[in-house]
């Protein structure tokens, strides 16, 4: 948020986006979940003209929250003005995750090579409606084997 692309964003856009004053970051490459984050952001102060409320009142409010997620997505969109600035971009993409999630393949360490043993232990809870099937008894060896494989393929950031 202290990037050169925030701070466009920030003056380009009117997305008003608090500044970040401190960012401890702990990332675990061999272990993603483990990870851990720590940020100091600006206050949005009602001093300032700022508050806080619980969900949206209006059909104004949604429009207006839409309006702005919008702007901040659009603003870096492929092909849009910011790439122009070489420097930004480079400090953009150096920063930003691939995928703000951690669903990605490579994030779920480990997790495509015990399908096998957790559908034996989940099993039961479908037994009503998947009991009658063929693969009933090799369903999570069957999953398993091409777990990995599928996810990779299926999504984006792998």
């Amino acid at each position: 948020l202290s990037s050169k692309g925030c701070q466009q964003l920030r003056k380009k856009a009117g997305v008003h986006i608090p500044k970040m004053y401190d960012a401890q970051l702990r990332p675990s490459p061999s272990n993603p979940m483990e990870s851990k984050f720590s940020f100091l952001y600006e206050d949005f102060a009602p001093s300032d003209g700022w508050y806080q409320q619980w969900l949206l009142h209006d059909i104004g409010e949604c429009k207006a929250a839409l309006s702005t997620f919008a702007k901040a997505h659009a603003f870096f969109w492929d092909g849009s003005s910011f790439w122009n600035d070489a420097d930004a971009a480079k400090e953009f993409e150096a920063a930003v995750w691939q995928s703000g999630s951690y669903i990605q393949p490579k994030a779920q360490i480990g997790t495509c090579e015990i399908v096998a043993k957790e559908w034996a232990t989940k099993r039961l809870k479908f037994q009503k409606e998947l009991s009658s099937f063929d693969y009933w008894d090799d369903l999570g060896e069957r999953l398993e084997s091409v777990a990995e494989e599928n996810g990779r393929l299926a999504h984006p950031f792998s």
